[in-house]
């Protein structure tokens, strides 16, 4: 938990988010909740961080809803570095709320574009560590399923799914298998299926709005415009080269698999 008074000035500073718990400020759109929490850095409390985050409203919890859908720390200026504000600092204070403005202020206000929505996700998606990693997609895929769903735009849902289609024949079957107990075809499946009952995902919805704490947010609006799915935009040649490097690293990696399991007489799956 941050300091009350660092707390408060970001409160003055985002005037639409109002206060979650200690730590987080945030607004209610729809389905999900969005919003800043503040963390004091682990390493000692001379200072901490912001981190933006979407929580979604659709999942059956008790207490405070804590399922992420996505989250996204607050970086530097020079869109590098993690920023790491000092507690006494107001210079530091004044540059974070800055880069919060730049980075993702368009989404703490009534009004929230998808495009903005949009352009933020595909951000992330092309600045992940690993390429093709599951768990850096699930949620995201479901958030976006979702937000079809409860925009009602049947366009908009056949869009994500050709995008997780995609995606996922990138992903390794057993590694998944592995990881989450289904195959990546039954998971597809499963997420689908729930993802096609509106009036299911509204109930649950409105049930988590019983909470006082969340029906007392402020209420923002998605604004319907034009927008591209990660998938659809165009790759520059930095993505292109990281692309080509992971791809290679996982080639050479599944040939030392295949060789250490023939020299073991298994058979390579």
């Amino acid at each position: 938990m941050v300091y009350r008074e660092i707390f408060n000035d970001w409160k003055g500073a985002f005037p639409f988010l109002k206060e979650y718990t200690k730590s987080t400020l945030y607004l209610r759109a729809g389905i999900v909740m969005i919003g800043l929490r503040f963390q004091c850095n682990v390493w000692g409390d001379s200072s901490y961080q912001v981190y933006l985050e979407c929580v979604s409203l659709w999942k059956n919890y008790n207490g405070i809803n804590r399922f992420n859908l996505f989250f996204k720390e607050l970086i530097k200026p020079n869109g590098i570095s993690q920023f790491f504000i000092n507690f006494k600092s107001q210079d530091d204070f004044l540059k974070a709320v800055m880069c919060a403005n730049a980075q993702f202020g368009e989404l703490l206000q009534s009004n929230i574009k998808l495009s903005d929505l949009f352009n933020l996700i595909n951000s992330m998606t092309g600045s992940f560590l690993t390429r093709h990693n599951p768990n850096d997609y699930i949620n995201l895929f479901e958030f976006e399923l979702a937000l079809a769903l409860f925009l009602n735009d049947p366009s908009l849902e056949t869009r994500i799914k050709r995008q997780i289609d995609l995606e996922s024949t990138n992903w390794d079957n057993n590694s998944f298998f592995h990881s989450y107990g289904i195959t990546i075809e039954e998971w597809k499946q499963d997420l689908y299926e729930r993802m096609s009952d509106r009036e299911a995902l509204m109930a649950q919805v409105e049930k988590n709005l019983e909470s006082r704490r969340i029906r007392n947010l402020n209420e923002a609006q998605f604004v319907i415009d034009d927008f591209v799915l990660d998938s659809e935009q165009p790759k520059s040649m930095l993505r292109r080269w990281k692309e080509f490097r992971e791809d290679f690293r996982h080639t050479r990696i599944s040939l030392w698999r295949q060789l250490i399991a023939k020299i073991k007489g298994e058979e390579y799956p």
